[in-house]
């Protein structure tokens, strides 16, 4: 619409105005309103989620970022990070898993009874403050366990899909069968049940969403049922699933995390020697490209392998948001270790790294920012 065509629609300050013009003056006039009109409408509707934190660029200020980015001042055991941006009022939270590390108890006992937790950020990620944790997700007066929250924001409506197993163990495997829950708040803060995902298997953990480019519902998960690997379901709703042949990995994983980002797909995977990297042109074929974070880095408490990550993108760069047990040794394994009930072997950090292409290739270089500072 030119200049003119906008004066003509200002000056209409009557119905006798509208009345007084000749034929093709009211038929231009009516064209223009209805440009206008559409071009509000169109203004107005809200872009579709793709299930992870999208900001504007200089809402994240990594080069200011501390390190660690944040550790549970309750437990010391923060895990399994999952990032949301808040654009009304430009702060960010990150919901994790509270391991409960310096809870004395029999193997670990330690990875169990936990809640989810929340920290937030109101100055572009310099500073970090602990919320509490999320309300409403307790199904039983018995203390239960959640891990591993996947929350992002669709309109105004958050969600978080999370695994729970019934009741306290001592050791990986034990308890109840773990399931999926899909939860929704309109505050971030109070939750309510939406439903038990259902796939097809018995025994799954870390779930994880984004959206394909058909704008159906990607979930993607651990399945015991299929060898610890990544499994797939689609949806229109976020309620019914369809479970999808393929599976993803080559090996043992755990904690899949998707990146929309470059016109690729990005899946990362805690192979528990550092995150596999994988891509894929439409979200659901999947190529195995190599490994990032598998050695440690020289900031303070990032001197171990990365773990269970997050992802955001900030403008056109990305980062993970990973967690790293920073005292343990190299040589010391994952599961089984002599020292699984000393302090220092659980405690948890998290960190943030920036991610970045080069040659085709998903790479990271967690002390990129530790030179700048």
């Amino acid at each position: 619409m030119d200049r003119d065509e906008k004066t003509m629609i200002l000056k209409l300050d009557s119905p006798n105005s509208l009345l007084a013009m000749n034929q093709n003056s009211r038929r231009l006039y009516l064209l223009a309103l209805l440009f206008t009109m559409g071009s509000a409408v169109m203004a107005a509707e809200p872009v579709p989620s793709s299930g992870i934190a999208i900001a504007p660029e200089g809402s994240l200020l990594i080069e200011h970022a501390p390190a660690p980015l944040y550790r549970d001042p309750v437990f010391d055991g923060a895990a399994d990070p999952s990032v949301v941006y808040e654009k009304t009022d430009g702060s960010w939270l990150i919901y994790y898993t509270q391991r409960r590390a310096n809870v004395p108890g029999p193997g670990v006992h330690w990875c169990f009874g936990t809640k989810i937790a929340i920290a937030r950020s109101t100055d572009k990620g310099r500073t970090w403050f602990y919320v509490g944790t999320a309300k409403g997700l307790d199904r039983k007066p018995d203390i239960d366990t959640y891990w591993a929250p996947h929350v992002f924001k669709d309109g105004d409506t958050y969600h978080m899909f999370v695994t729970y197993i019934e009741g306290i163990s001592h050791q990986w495997g034990g308890g109840s069968t773990p399931i999926i829950l899909h939860y929704t708040s309109k505050n971030g803060l109070d939750w309510n049940l939406s439903d038990e995902v259902a796939t097809g298997s018995k025994k799954i953990i870390d779930p994880a969403i984004t959206r394909l480019p058909d704008q159906r519902w990607l979930l993607v998960f651990r399945d015991d049922d299929i060898g610890t690997r990544t499994a797939l379901c689609v949806s229109d709703d976020l309620r019914n699933w369809k479970r999808l042949p393929q599976s993803i990995g080559d090996r043992r994983h755990e904690a899949p995390v998707i990146l929309p980002w470059k016109n690729r797909y990005w899946m990362l995977t805690d192979d528990w020697d550092g995150l596999g990297v994988f891509v894929s042109q439409d979200g659901l074929d999947y190529t195995k490209q190599g490994k990032i974070l598998d050695q440690p880095g020289r900031r303070q408490d990032d001197g171990h392998l990365g773990r269970h990550g997050g992802v955001a993108i900030v403008g056109d760069r990305a980062f993970i948001f990973y967690f790293v047990n920073p005292d343990r040794k190299s040589s010391e394994p994952e599961f089984d270790a002599p020292n699984t009930h000393s302090f220092s072997y659980k405690r948890s950090s998290l960190q943030i790294a920036e991610l970045e292409i080069i040659d085709g290739k998903l790479t990271c270089d967690r002390d990129k920012h530790l030179r700048k500072k």
